[in-house]
């Protein structure tokens, strides 16, 4: 997904608010170019909307501002250039936020193989497949 367009891989984009599009950080990839542009973003808080609005909002707003693309392994997004506004816009519209809840990714609930990591703390959330999967692992077969 790296490539000389795009500096900054996540696994979702959050469109918390309108200017505050992200790439949700409990998973990034990034180059040597992408780094040099993140990095003066990067801080550690214990206050999850420091975090939020500085790290994920500005890292993400940071590489757009630079002229460089984004993007996550959703499907939605498959393809899509971030630096067309009106387009992102509208797609957003469709999925305006935080997508680890249940239901919350466009009436469905995210499924582990789209994006390998997901966020299991959340009310509702994969509750019945993760507890199958760990009993599975758990399993002497």
């Amino acid at each position: 997904m790296l490539n000389d367009q795009v500096k900054l891989v996540g696994l979702a984009i959050n469109c918390y608010q309108k200017s505050k599009l992200h790439v949700q950080s409990f998973f990034l990839a990034t180059d040597r170019r992408g780094l040099d542009i993140i990095m003066p973003r990067m801080i550690c808080s214990n206050d999850k909307i420091t975090v939020i609005e500085q790290t994920e909002v500005g890292m993400t707003q940071a590489v757009l501002h630079e002229g460089y693309n984004i993007a996550c392994t959703m499907q939605y997004w498959k393809d899509h250039d971030f630096r067309d506004l009106n387009s992102t816009e509208k797609k957003c519209s469709i999925v305006p936020n935080d997508i680890f809840f249940a239901n919350a990714y466009n009436g469905a609930t995210p499924h582990p193989m789209e994006f390998v990591f997901v966020k299991v703390n959340r009310p509702g959330l994969m509750n019945g497949l993760v507890k199958e999967y760990t009993r599975w692992a758990l399993a002497d077969f």
